[in-house]
């Protein structure tokens, strides 16, 4: 599994857009190949896509989309061999999700099984 590819995945449940929308001025348009190439660059100087200010006011306060950030930046991190195999991931948003789930203010208290 490409892990840095399930980053991108959770950027987009965590935010609601892609990642890298910011290079764009239409959050609809397709990247160009010039835009493409930019990203490239960034992520080969270690760089993440920029989460929404709007989300990282949540962070503090919603304990399911700081779970999300949270295996995000395992996923992002920059050599892949220190990245967490899929398994990993897992296991840290089952934790986390029971852990989110017993939060006074934002537990959902389902029995949902991942």
């Amino acid at each position: 599994m490409d892990i840095y590819a399930l980053g991108n995945l959770l950027f987009r449940f965590a935010t609601s857009t892609a990642p890298w929308r910011e290079m764009t001025d239409n959050s609809r348009a397709k990247l160009t190949q010039e835009q493409k190439a930019q990203i490239a660059q960034l992520k080969m100087k270690g760089k993440t896509p920029k989460i929404p200010e709007e989300v990282l006011k949540l962070k503090s306060k919603d304990p399911y989309i700081n779970l999300l950030l949270k295996a995000m930046e395992m996923c992002y991190r920059f050599n892949p061999k220190e990245r967490p195999t899929a398994r990993e991931i897992v296991d840290f948003l089952k934790v986390g999700k029971k852990d989110a789930d017993d939060h006074v203010e934002f537990g959902r208290k389902v029995n949902v099984k991942l």
